[in-house]
């Protein structure tokens, strides 16, 4: 449907379908472990496959195509993704290994480990679960938080943190005072524990899309969540050189990178 309409294809039902599903954005293929609210998996932790299409998600278990709001499908069946793979990827996987289940191509797809079921360690406090990919919910408030109550909170929930994150900053136009619009976002950036870029990184493929979640939570308000993981963010890095504002500090003697 998406290559007959961006061919050009005049079907005003193919259309209506294309619009209704949002195929103009990319369609990604995501395996991952949900849990069922009902039927005879009911409760329990199962492997699954659902397809993401910009902010949506279409199930299509039992031949269904049902289709969800990228949140609520996350909080519906506690979502929790291992892998996301292109139409191009899944097809490439698809013609190598002969099979549609996951593919090992982009690490291994393993059941979430017990601290990760947790979702969010501060989900007892009454927070509201949105999913790992809420960086897109609007912000709560209609007013920012200021520098000084953004801070307050960062340095409060970093330490629950303390054995993946090394450092945090602010950094952008709201730690300079000097916001480019009303609504703009909070920058902030992240230095995961790891001696390496790899290792680094693993640790933000489980947990960025968490932190950005509960800290838009707690501040009620947009937060723009970036790697410090240079030289492949160098905006990030010069940022923070330039304005950067420790918030969080988990090791003797660290100097923003450069």
């Amino acid at each position: 449907m998406k290559l007959a309409v961006e061919a050009g294809a005049d079907d005003p039902a193919l259309k209506r379908i294309y619009d209704g599903l949002g195929l103009k954005n990319e369609i990604v293929i995501v395996h991952g472990w949900v849990t069922s609210p009902e039927g005879p998996n009911a409760g329990r932790r199962i492997h699954h496959a659902w397809i993401e299409i910009g902010d949506g998600v279409v199930e299509t278990q039992g031949g269904l195509k049902e289709g969800f709001p990228d949140w609520r499908y996350y909080k519906l069946f506690a979502a929790c993704p291992n892998q996301r793979y292109s139409i191009a990827e899944a097809k490439a996987f698809m013609h190598e290994t002969g099979w549609a289940r996951p593919w090992r191509g982009k690490g291994d797809d393993v059941l979430p480990s017990e601290r990760q079921e947790q979702l969010s360690k501060h989900f007892g406090q009454g927070l509201e679960w949105l999913g790992t990919r809420s960086r897109k919910k609007r912000a709560e408030n209609t007013v920012p938080p200021t520098l000084e109550e953004i801070t307050e909170v960062i340095a409060g929930w970093a330490p629950h943190y303390a054995a993946e994150i090394e450092q945090v900053w602010i950094y952008g136009s709201r730690a300079k005072r000097e916001p480019k619009r009303p609504d703009s976002d909070w920058d902030v950036a992240i230095n995961p524990v790891g001696a390496t870029h790899d290792a680094r990184e693993r640790v933000a493929f489980q947990w960025l899309d968490f932190w950005a979640n509960e800290l838009e939570i707690l501040c009620k308000w947009r937060v723009h969540v970036q790697l410090c993981n240079p030289p492949r963010t160098p905006n990030v890095s010069d940022g923070i050189t330039q304005n950067g504002i420790t918030v969080f500090n988990n090791t003797a003697n660290v100097n923003p990178p450069v």
